[in-house]
This record gives C-alpha cells, structure tokens and sequence, in this order.
C-alpha cells in the first residue's frame, strides 16, 4: 500500500487488523453450529411395531417376538458369536432395534459386551449384504453417540471397510447406511474426520455424486451432509489443489439442487471451507464457476436455513484481501444487505452485520460502496434495537467504518444518528466491545472538530450520556479502558472548560431537548465541515 494511499485513513494500515480480527472472536459465532447443522444422527428407522415378523431365534432354537431390552444383551452375544448365518443376522438385527428404539440407546451396555469387533467383522460378509447393513445400522447408531463411543468404532477398524463399501457394493441401501455412519464418525471432530479422509472416502463419495439423477434422494442427502462433516472443524483438513478443485466442483453442482436439504448441507460444506486463512484457498472457492452468482440468488431466499450459510460463504470472502473483498463488491452484493438487515431473524441480521463488518474494514471505496447502497442506517438501526449479539456485530461495522474511513465518511456516520447507539454500548460488560466502542466515538470527536474551533459532537455525545459512561469507564478494570476514557475527558471535556458555547450546542426539539435524528444534525458541505 503507496503513503499516499495510507495517508487516506485515520488508523494507516488497521484495515487488514480490522478484517482478521474475526480469527480471534469466531467463536460466539461458532458456538450455535450444533443448532445450526446436526453434526450427527441416529438412524430410528421407520415406527414398527414389532410382532411376529420381527420374531429372532435365540439360543436354544426359541424364538421371540418381545422388544429387545438391556436384558437381552447376553443372549444377543451369543446369537451375533453364532455360526449359524441366519442367527447372526437375527441378532444382529435385534441388536439395531435394541439401538434404534429410541433417541437415547443403550450405547455403553452394548460396547461393554464387546460386540463392536463382531459388528465390525459382519462388514466384510460380502455374501450377506442384508447382514453387512444390519451391522453397518448398529456401527451407525453407535457412532451417534459420545467422542468414546464413537472412537470405539474406529478403533475396531471400521473406517476402511464401510469406505470399501461405499466403493464397491451394489446395494444402493448398504452404500448409504455406511456413508452415514462414516458421516458421524467424521463428524466427532478433526482427529476422526481426518481419519476417515486418509482412508480415502472422497474418491468413492465423488464418484457417486457425479450421476445424482440415478440416485434416492435419501443417499444424496446423506452423501451431501458427509461432505459437509468432512469440511468441518478445526485445524481445517488439508486438500491438495485437485481435490479441493473437485470438493468445490461437487459442491456447487449440490448447491443448485431442488432438495433444500441437499442444498443447505452443501451451502454449509463450502461455508467451512472458506473459512480458511489461506487467500489462495479462498481465491479458488469464491471464483468457482457459478458458485457467486448462486450465492447472489439465494441471498433473495425468506427462508433463514437458505439465508445462514449462504451470508456465512459471502462473509468469509469478504474477509480475505482487499482485492478478494472488492471482488465481492463488484458482484453488486451490497444491496441485497438492506433487506437482510431488517429480517424477522436475529441470526440473520446478526450474521449480516458480521458481513458487513469485513467490508467496513477495508478500502475507504469499499466504505463508500456500503454507504452508497445506504446500509449505514440500517447497521445503527441494529446497533440500536437489535438482540445483543446483533448489537455487538453492528458495532464492529461501525466502528471499523469509523476507524478506516475518511472524515467525511464519519461525518455521514454522524449525520445518521451513530452517536446514541455507540455510546450506549460503551458501558456493556464485554471489554472488546467497550473497547472499540471507545475508537469509534473517539472518531467521531475528532471528525466533529470544525475549522472554527468549535465541536458540535461534544454536546450531541455530552448528551446521549457518555461524558457520564467516560467517567464510569475510568472505574474499569482494564487499563487501556480506563486509559482511554481518561484520555477523551481530558482531551474534549476538560474540567476547566468555560461557559457552554452556544454556537455548538445541538438543536433542540419543541419541548427544549436535544435532538439526535438525522433532521437535527447538521448537513455537511462539499468541502467536508458542517453546514449549519
């Protein structure tokens, strides 16, 4: 960046400090994913009732038609160590229904009997597909439970043989029982995720995907949300540059899907992986062909699980560099941001100021691009009346406008009605955002200073209560809270201040107080003061 250029902004070369700031304070924004998307599922299967057709023989050549309880776990074992195939498969099946019954499951009882190995083993039945599904049920079930149970079905050797069975079987039934018990299983986290990456579950996956049209909707969706596992968490998996190439390939042809489901799941994948801090990642996913102009469309959805992840893919673009952001720009995104920002849902709007806030910490033109598809007043309005969360996203956007734009930039800020809201938040109990609470009025003091001496922006702040929040800051525990609030009273509001001057009180309403909406700020001229 030329000194000519950094000479344009009030804080030179914070842009990239602003932007970036979103890798240390994610994880508000990250806690909500288990609402957001279910990381894993259990497989209930259809309600039966379990009569006679569902009668298994146990030991001693009986059989049962009663709903398998803890109880029946010992006899169970025995049926599942049988050699008889049709008993292995009877108990193997009683053990699915034992699981399956309901949301809960009793998981450890079933682990603790040792039969994960014997489950394991039925997979490579090549001559019972019906038993190597009912085993792949059980593993799937299991694996739907805590990080422990899941790990236990890795650690049996699973990963490679459902993946064999993803590849190889004929049984479009199987295919996707295993794809979706290798989905919980790389849904636990990184370590397993990986895991089942290095076992080499994309090529398989990829293959598959390539012919939707040939496919139940059922297996693309499970197939859609393991990719999606298989794109999620932290550190992020590493892709060599083909298959990243394909995963986006694969992606954006879901993304285009009728099924909302397939769609969403899909939107989600690619929301994780342009997550990333490496640019050159991010360059690869954003300039996908027709992967923006998807986004674009969908961006004019009313339904929020549509609107998530796909403000979450254009947030994460927009925080790469300057180039990667005006790339985003150009689209002519910003002015689909104006409806967002007055959605019904919170999330919606929260992760919109989130957005918007990447792009307030960029170039002043990216600054002038957002006040020209007049976002500012809807940002305050968020800042104002928003849930706490949003309030706190909106004060990003602003304060990053405050503190890389020009002063006429800040002066706009001001004419909206920017001083209220902000000051209101300097009090709040998150350190950060009192922090940069602080930056931005503190911008705003120093855009408010006339060629005349006189600063009309010390009385509308004196006002809205925030010589009283300064003085209240200079109490707090933080030392650069306490430093900087100690340092604006002393600088705008010293103690030996003389008789209020008239010329830069605010105006006032009919019944003698002060006014702080757009009608009562002054305009400002062309050569950048105030108009009085």
């Amino acid at each position: 960046m030329s000194s000519s250029r950094l000479a344009d902004f009030k804080n030179n070369g914070r842009d990239e400090q602003l932007r970036n700031r979103r890798g240390k304070n994610t994880v508000e924004l990250r806690k909500n994913k288990r609402l957001e998307q279910t990381m894993k599922k259990r497989n209930l299967g259809p309600v039966e009732a379990f009569d006679s057709a569902d009668a298994a023989t146990v030991p001693g050549g009986a059989t049962t038609t009663a709903r398998p309880t803890l109880a029946d776990i010992p006899d169970i074992s025995v049926g599942v160590r049988s050699s008889d195939p049709v008993t292995q498969l009877n108990a193997t099946r009683r053990c699915r229904k034992l699981l399956a019954f309901d949301a809960i499951g009793p998981i450890d009882p079933v682990i603790e009997s040792g039969l994960v190995p014997d489950f394991v083993a039925f997979l490579t039945r090549d001559e019972s597909p019906e038993l190597q599904y009912e085993a792949g049920w059980v593993l799937t079930n299991i694996t739907s439970g805590e990080a422990y149970q899941t790990m236990a079905v890795a650690e049996a050797g699973a990963i490679p043989l459902l993946i064999r069975l993803v590849g190889e079987s004929t049984d479009m039934n199987l295919k996707e029982q295993c794809i979706w018990c290798l989905s919980n299983i790389a849904g636990d986290g990184a370590t397993l995720r990986d895991a089942v990456l290095e076992a080499n579950i994309l090529e398989p996956l990829f293959t598959l995907l390539s012919d939707q049209e040939s496919l139940p909707i059922s297996l693309i969706r499970n197939a859609t949300w393991t990719l999606s596992n298989l794109c999620r968490g932290k550190p992020r998996p590493q892709y060599n540059e083909m298959t990243l190439h394909y995963m986006i390939q694969c992606l954006v042809s879901l993304i285009y899907h009728d099924d909302q489901e397939v769609m969403t799941d899909a939107l989600w994948a690619l929301g994780y992986l342009s997550d990333c801090e490496d640019t050159a990642q991010l360059q690869t996913i954003m300039t996908a062909d027709h992967l923006l102009a998807r986004l674009l469309h969908l961006l004019e959805s009313d339904d929020s699980k549509v609107l998530m992840p796909t403000i979450r893919c254009i947030g994460n673009f927009v925080t790469g560099d300057d180039d990667q952001t005006q790339y985003i720009v150009d689209s002519n995104v910003l002015p689909l941001f104006a409806r967002l920002l007055q959605f019904h849902k919170d999330n919606i709007r929260k992760e919109s100021c989130w957005t918007l806030s990447n792009i307030t910490a960029g170039t002043v033109e990216q600054i002038g691009a957002v006040m020209h598809a007049n976002l500012v007043p809807g940002l305050i309005n968020c800042l104002a009346n928003g849930d706490y969360r949003t309030r706190k996203e909106a004060c990003w956007a602003l304060s990053n406008l405050s503190n890389s734009g020009t002063t006429e930039q800040v002066q706009h800020l001001i004419q909206q009605g920017v001083i209220k809201p902000m000051v209101d938040m300097l009090c709040v109990e998150d350190t950060k955002i009192t922090q940069i609470s602080l930056d931005a009025i503190e911008n705003v003091l120093k855009a408010g200073q006339l060629d005349d001496g006189t600063n009309p922006c010390c009385d509308w702040i004196e006002e809205a209560g925030g010589v009283d929040a300064l003085e209240e800051l200079q109490d707090h525990l933080n030392e650069e809270v306490y430093e900087k609030a100690l340092h604006l009273i002393e600088t705008y509001y010293p103690e030996d201040d003389s008789a209020e001057d008239i010329s830069c009180a605010p105006a006032t309403t009919a019944s003698g107080h002060f006014g702080f909406g757009q009608q009562q700020v002054p305009a400002i001229t062309m050569g950048g003061g105030f108009d009085f």
